[in-house]
């Protein structure tokens, strides 16, 4: 509703224009922005002013999650921590946050400081999960929570500390880990990462950063001899790994999954906004071709929250082909629009946004979030959110979703040889 937005934010942005405030100004433009569901939004420009790094540069020593049976519980107690110092064990359940029952207080956050505006409630709710325990260094807070195998319920005052946002990047970690290092997220270092794994399937990582190393002139290419390799090691099966994949080219995701299929699919119609008359126009298709060489046996792939753009197009060609299931712990983040527009704003700042939209045979738009914050790909099979796949996540360090894909593949196996 960009009339409810204009008479909602306009005249806080004038009122910042005359007064000369910077900080209420940015504060305006990135509350409308994050006012619009869709992962390609972004503002660029003047560092932020530091407003995110004074809201949430401060952590209480633990990040939660929300589990399937609805328990919110502490996935991560760091060592030496405010919560661990107060008595709070791994895995204890949160009962109230200042006061306020836990699931109320997961409602109540947020989301102005994720990297990117949620597209769905899912992604929401992931996003009020992980700042649910970021502040301002110093400020406190009042909780209650109950260790595991004690009926007791604790309450603890902890103040926020600065913990170099460790705890923060960590807790993005699930359904995929994450390597940090100085309080900074390690980046892929290659666009595709191909590998037999110990147990003789075929693992293949597709990443979406930008690179610089010789492979990413050619990342199909790399797909294509990975896929070769695969079927001269007969390997029994191959989980493709599109978590984290934000891939900005539309016709990657059928070049890469056209060694994987055997007939051709119609993938969309690529429409963007007629600025005469305000309505998409279709302004060309794009079809999968099938590929040689052609990996037939069992597939499974690999999906999470950050799965966005054309990354999101791997998982809607496997469950149209039927190829194999889609595995994950939640659903992809259901931002599958044509991006690359962007308007440039008084004080340096830019917003890119998404112009267009990705549409199937019937002109309808995929992919996307609706009004209702529903969309994206869901997994054919979740991968259960419980207290041992979170410790075995988290504690652990295991790939639960990747130990999932390959049983799941190891079943498929089995059946076919039975019959």
């Amino acid at each position: 509703d960009s009339e409810a937005r204009q008479a909602q934010f306009g005249p806080r942005i004038a009122a910042a224009e005359q007064a000369e405030d910077p900080i209420a100004y940015y504060l305006a433009l990135r509350e409308y922005v994050y006012s619009i569901p869709d992962g390609h939004i972004r503002l660029d420009g003047g560092d932020e002013l530091g407003l995110r790094e004074a809201a949430i540069g401060g952590g209480y020593g633990l990040a939660v999650i929300q589990l399937d049976d609805g328990r919110v519980i502490a996935a991560l107690v760091s060592s030496d921590g405010p919560a661990e110092q107060a008595g709070m064990a791994w895995g204890a359940e949160i009962v109230t946050w200042n006061d306020i029952p836990i699931k109320l207080a997961l409602e109540q956050v947020s989301a102005l400081w994720s990297s990117r505006p949620p597209a769905t409630q899912e992604g929401q709710h992931i996003q009020q999960q992980n700042l649910l325990t970021r502040a301002e260094i110093g400020t406190p807070v009042t909780i209650t929570f109950r260790n595991p195998d004690e009926t007791e319920v604790r309450q603890a005052t902890l103040t926020a500390v600065d913990d170099q946002m460790v705890i923060l990047y960590r807790s993005m970690e699930m359904g995929f880990p994450i390597k940090v290092e100085k309080g900074k997220r390690v980046r892929p270092s290659e666009p595709v990462e191909a590998r037999i794994l110990p147990n003789g399937y075929g693992y293949l990582k597709l990443n979406s950063e930008p690179f610089s190393s010789p492979a990413a002139i050619d990342p199909v290419g790399v797909v294509r001899r990975a896929v070769a390799d695969f079927i001269a090691a007969e390997v029994p099966g191959v989980v493709i790994d599109v978590r984290r994949n934000r891939v900005v080219n539309d016709q990657m995701a059928p070049m890469m999954m056209a060694y994987f299929s055997t007939q051709p699919m119609f993938y969309e119609q690529i429409a963007y906004i007629d600025e005469s008359t305000g309505e998409l126009e279709v302004v060309g298709d794009i079809f999968l071709e099938p590929a040689s060489p052609t990996y037939t046996g069992p597939v499974a792939m690999l999906i999470d929250n950050a799965t966005l753009s054309t990354g999101e197009g791997f998982p809607l060609i496997m469950q149209a082909l039927q190829r194999g299931p889609v595995v994950g712990f939640y659903g992809t983040n259901g931002s599958f629009g044509m991006s690359g527009s962007m308007v440039s704003l008084p004080g340096g700042y830019t917003v890119r946004y998404p112009n267009g939209a990705s549409l199937d045979e019937k002109g309808v738009i995929q992919g996307d979030s609706d009004s209702s914050l529903q969309g994206g790909f869901v997994p054919d099979v979740r991968v259960p959110i419980t207290e041992e796949t979170v410790r075995a996540m988290y504690v652990d360090g295991r790939d639960v979703a990747l130990e999932t894909a390959i049983t799941l593949l190891g079943a498929t196996i089995e059946n076919t040889g039975s019959q």
